[in-house]
């Protein structure tokens, strides 16, 4: 009776962590990592217009809570370096990422949006050549269906536009994607992407903005672009090996559980007898 008793209070903190560990594996999270993209182009337009020109954060989420990332939003900001602005615009598509595994159909991407608010939540926007226009941003899907190319980067299967023309540049392109129906992504934001052909996974397509001025109206300063873009090039990124994968934490629990039951077992073998402050407690 005794032996048992000892035998029952030396298993329960095992029980317990393994107990804790699928529960953990249950928990839903969300985890995020944020990608610089580069210039890989002609050298005069890189010694000219000096990067970093765009940041890509990739905020991945478990919304099923079954341990995988199932869902991710993609927000593509512009980056302003001296005079320059490098925005969102020209070209046929303007933010381009390439899905890992297989590409959810088009009722997948929701909350795809494209502003010129320069100073997020101030209404602080950009005005082209002047300070009566506006650029008039439009976000709309190129890819899927099929995927879209950028200037010799490979091709991406998830594109937004906003239009073809300086005129429709955004400082900032979001949108959201769900895995497609029985599939997830890793416990990762690199997790969701995958390396094309050329070894990139993020793109962008940017129109330079040469800062003329500004002009403040109702008490809130507004930045004003040079009528047109002095150059257009694309700039690329890789989320391939960046980020470690964690182990998760359930992992972490079932082997403190595991060790616990071989500790046991072990002592079993032996013969030998579990210690007094267990049996005290």
């Amino acid at each position: 009776m005794l032996r048992n008793r000892r035998l029952l209070v030396a298993i329960l903190p095992a029980a317990l962590a393994l107990a804790l560990g699928a529960a953990a594996a249950q928990a839903n999270f969300t985890t995020s990592a944020t990608y610089t993209l580069g210039y890989t182009g002609l050298p005069g337009n890189q010694s000219t217009y000096v990067g970093p020109y765009v940041n890509v954060t990739v905020s991945a989420s478990d919304t099923n809570s079954d341990g995988f990332v199932d869902t991710a939003t993609f927000t593509y900001d512009s980056l302003r370096v001296g005079n320059f602005i490098f925005l969102l615009g020209g070209g046929p598509s303007q933010a381009g990422a390439n899905l890992a595994g297989t590409v959810p159909p088009l009722g997948n991407y929701t909350g795809l949006s494209a502003t010129t608010d320069w100073t997020v939540g101030s209404g602080s926007a950009l005005y082209k050549g002047g300070a009566s226009t506006l650029f008039t941003p439009v976000a709309s899907l190129s890819a899927p269906p099929g995927t879209d190319q950028f200037n010799g980067f490979g091709d991406y299967n998830s594109a937004v536009q906003t239009g073809s023309g300086y005129d429709d540049a955004a400082s900032e392109i979001k949108f959201t994607v769900a895995a497609a129906t029985g599939t997830h992504w890793g416990t990762t934001a690199a997790s969701v992407l995958l390396d094309n052909a050329e070894g990139y996974s993020l793109a962008a397509h940017v129109a330079v903005c040469n800062v003329t001025g500004t002009v403040t109206q109702n008490g809130v300063t507004h930045t004003i672009c040079s009528d047109t873009a002095p150059a257009t090039f694309d700039v690329v990124g890789s989320a391939q090996g960046d980020v470690p994968v964690p182990i998760p934490a359930a992992a972490w629990l079932f082997g403190s559980g595991l060790v616990g039951l071989v500790g046991i077992a072990r002592r079993k073998a032996n013969g030998a007898s579990l210690p007094r402050e267990i049996v005290a407690a």
